[in-house]
């Protein structure tokens, strides 16, 4: 019999085949597919009393995000949206020269310049052409949406080559998977879903010492993210329990932030740090109807911190699990920091004290399971005993 994590992957890709099938018929039903695939990996990865808990959750959570967001969020509304469609447009008129224009892009350009639309457009356009018949709207949605699960899939994967966290890390990334910020950026036009999904991947092919394929997909990675370095080592050093590394890597993050953004950065750092998890800020009240949603999350995201304060208490877990994924968040949030600062230099703005120069609730995607991880960690510190986690 297979085991949990390949059931899970035959059926993200089954469920891949099934959307592009339905597609043809309606797009309407790939959110029918959608819901029961996420039901079916939560009842195949959870057990007896936690799997119907995990349906019970999936089908409230994913099935209110999706109507919500099929009700009043646009797909293309967001600029960077609006032009994955336009840029599609111009590879469905003539699909050889935009490939051909790609290519010599990449050629011409270092890795890390190399424009993220165009990583896209390779990776994407041409599935949607061949499997979706050019309905970019409904290709974009199963696309996103398979990574989205193959994301998932890659996390509890991973979970697995943790020495004692196993159960913890396995609830993170599901919580990951249904938060409603993720399902927003999977169900519209944005690269972050498949950059996360390259980062994870690095991280599980280095655990598997596959480096190889390790550097092919990092390099990938790159090219969405110029700083997807600083997302593989925090995910690989948090699964791998090195917190060594951690420490050492939130040092030099600092000495970094304060070479290049001086005072004003390290207060950022904090700032960027505090408010990923909680952005958007609902205590500056609700600004943007379509985010309504993600303002509850940030709401039960910051219950859920009180919760970890409390579990703090405990001095063994704020050892073994808090202080190493703090120094986690802190790495990432300094390289928030320089990209704000270079932001503000190359606009010709001035940088100090509250200048954040980055979308925040789009770039916390990636290191988003990270938060979770507190809050799950914090759990099983409670329900199980103290300073360590069964597996499941």
């Amino acid at each position: 019999m297979l085991d949990k994590n390949r059931q899970v992957l035959i059926a993200v890709l089954l469920g891949f085949f099934i959307q592009a099938l339905v597609a043809q018929l309606d797009s309407k039903l790939i959110l029918v597919v959608q819901f029961f695939l996420v039901l079916l990996v939560a009842a195949i990865q959870f057990r007896s009393k936690s799997r119907l808990v995990a349906m019970f959750v999936a089908i409230i959570v994913w099935g209110t995000c999706t109507v919500f967001n099929y009700l009043y969020v646009d797909p293309i509304g967001t600029p960077d949206a609006y032009r994955y469609w336009v840029y599609y447009l111009d590879y469905a008129s003539d699909p050889g020269v935009y490939m051909q224009s790609i290519l010599n892009e990449v050629l011409s350009s270092k890795l890390y310049d190399v424009s993220s639309y165009s990583i896209i457009a390779a990776v994407c356009y041409p599935i949607i052409n061949i499997l979706f018949s050019a309905d970019v709207l409904a290709g974009f949605s199963v696309l996103n949406f398979t990574f989205a699960m193959l994301t998932f899939w890659l996390g509890i994967s991973i979970a697995a080559k943790s020495p004692k966290n196993e159960a913890a890390l396995k609830l993170a990334f599901f919580l990951w998977l249904l938060s409603p910020v993720v399902i927003l950026h999977y169900q519209t036009f944005t690269k972050d879903i498949i950059s996360t999904f390259l980062c994870v991947a690095c991280v599980r092919a280095v655990l598997n010492r596959n480096f190889l394929f390790a550097v092919f997909v990092f390099v990938i990675a790159t090219m969405l993210r110029p700083y997807a370095i600083a997302i593989v080592f925090c995910i690989y050093n948090v699964v791998a329990e090195r917190n060594r590394e951690l420490y050492l890597g939130l040092i030099a993050s600092a000495a970094l932030v304060v070479i290049f953004a001086g005072s004003a950065g390290v207060v950022n750092m904090l700032i960027t740090a505090g408010y990923m998890p909680l952005s958007p800020n609902f205590f500056a009240g609700i600004e943007r109807q379509e985010y309504f949603l993600l303002y509850v999350e940030s709401f039960i995201t910051f219950l859920a911190f009180m919760f970890v304060a409390a579990a703090c208490v405990k001095t063994d877990y704020l050892r073994v699990y808090v202080l190493p994924l703090l120094s986690a968040i802190f790495i990432y949030s300094a390289v928030m920091v320089l990209l704000g600062r270079y932001s503000t230099d190359y606009y010709g703005e001035d940088y100090g004290a509250g200048s954040m120069g980055n979308n925040a609730l789009r770039k916390k995607i990636p290191v988003l399971f990270l938060f979770f991880y507190l809050i799950a960690s914090a759990f099983y510190y409670f329900k199980i005993n103290r300073g360590s986690v069964r597996q499941p």
